[in-house]
């Protein structure tokens, strides 16, 4: 800036005279990656995952655990209940907007 902007000073900066800016080190970092953990995610499912359980689903609902081994009995029925809780939480966001576009 050429001029001060407080309001007690009247002061002018002469042109072409150059002023450090106040912080010369950068900020220091809160996140420390050699203390920090390290996230270790799961794979994704890839596409045949996927069709591997949709067919268990499918199965599961149309003959129940009739032909199925034990292992896709139990995968199929941990898949089900986590459909029904997923549609479960999108009726509840869909109410809960619902109430508040109400409101508004």
């Amino acid at each position: 800036r050429h001029e001060c902007r407080s309001t007690t000073c009247d002061e002018k900066r002469p042109l072409g005279v150059f002023v450090p800016p106040r912080r010369i080190q950068p900020k220091p970092t809160r996140h420390d990656p050699v203390t920090s953990k390290k996230e270790s995610w799961g794979e994704q499912a890839g596409k045949d995952k996927i069709l591997h359980n949709q067919e268990l689903r499918q199965r599961y609902l149309e003959k129940g655990a009739e032909g199925m081994s034990e292992e896709d009995v139990v995968r199929a029925k941990l898949l089900i209940e986590r459909d029904e809780r997923k549609k479960m939480k999108k009726e509840t966001k869909k109410k809960y907007k619902a109430t508040k576009k109400k409101k508004t």
